[in-house]
């Protein structure tokens, strides 16, 4: 669901750090270098995983980790791909709707059935 226009989604904002966050984070930051400096050393294991996971580790604190790239084909034919896209995800949000909707239906038709079963075994 959409958020109203100047409605904030979080009016409460970002949670204040407490006393004990700021006490962990500072704990992590002076401990920093000697994780590192271990991981480093995990390199050199004769475990291939832990010298893949700990590569992995030293390189995504280095450099980030990598963007996930997605990519969304429109098939031909999309009536949706020339609206704009705010219709477009209104659309999605009410097809969305719809489908939890049949869902609900037919997990009460389920529970119905089963019930009347269970009346008839007993």
């Amino acid at each position: 669901m959409p958020f109203a226009p100047g409605k904030s989604p979080n009016p409460g904002g970002r949670p204040r750090t407490t006393p004990e966050m700021a006490e962990a984070k500072r704990l992590a930051r002076e401990h920093s270098p000697a994780a590192v400096r271990k991981l480093v050393e995990l390199m050199d294991s004769e475990d291939e995983h832990v010298q893949l996971k700990a590569a992995n580790a030293v390189l995504d604190r280095a450099f980030g980790r990598p963007v996930q790239e997605t990519i969304v084909r429109e098939e031909p034919g999309d009536v949706t791909a020339d609206l704009p896209r705010p219709e477009r995800i209104a659309l999605l949000e009410a097809a969305l709707h719809a489908e939890r909707g049949a869902e609900a239906e037919e997990n009460a038709a389920v529970r119905a059935t089963q019930d009347a079963m269970q009346r008839e075994a007993n």
